[in-house]
């Protein structure tokens, strides 16, 4: 099983002083050929090499990139979302402030320890301050179970379950991310 690493790859084929064509005629195409599976990061240079060479091959992308997006993509909504409420109100403190819990596995979240919170001047549990800012769109509660869904997902099942996402019920940043991976 041959192992190539795309960074390498690119570097071979910027140093090497015979064309391109030359190139992957004697040294990359017999190599490709063996190929199954290949692993990618989401540079999209990177993207360019792999379909070009490997259309054969099965890609994965790397879990951490996917990851990352779903999450940008859920902030980027409950910021949007945030910003529909004026500076002062409640709900508008209820999705600015303790941002990072938001980010936090749902099973993390503990129901022991009840704090004041002085945005929103009232006593609650980690939970419950995460389940108010939730509850004031379906599309962003929704996002929120996906995100963590997908974080919680192990490699085999993480790409089964993009394919079983109702996108009409996301918001749109999150809905084009799992249709962008559901795709490759």
């Amino acid at each position: 099983m041959a192992v190539i690493t795309i960074a390498l790859l690119k570097s071979f084929l910027i140093a090497s002083s015979l064309p391109i064509s030359n190139t992957l005629n004697a040294w990359i195409l017999p190599l490709v050929k063996g190929v199954e599976t290949i692993t990618i990061d989401l540079n999209s240079y990177y993207q360019d090499i792999v379909y070009q060479l490997f259309s054969n091959t099965k890609i994965i992308i790397d879990r951490f990139h996917i990851i990352a997006m779903i999450t940008r993509a859920f902030n980027q909504y409950r910021s949007q979302w945030m910003k529909r409420y004026k500076y002062q109100s409640r709900e508008y403190k209820l999705l600015k402030f303790f941002w990072r819990l938001y980010l936090k596995n749902d099973h993390a979240l503990t129901d022991n320890n009840e704090y004041y919170d002085r945005h929103i001047h009232q006593k609650v549990k980690t939970n419950e301050r995460i389940s108010l800012g939730l509850e004031l769109d379906a599309k962003l509660n929704n996002d929120y179970v996906v995100m963590n869904d997908l974080a919680t997902r192990n490699k085999d099942t993480l790409a089964e379950t993009l394919y079983n996402y109702h996108y009409d019920q996301l918001s749109k940043p999150m809905a084009t991310v799992i249709k962008h991976y559901a795709e490759i």
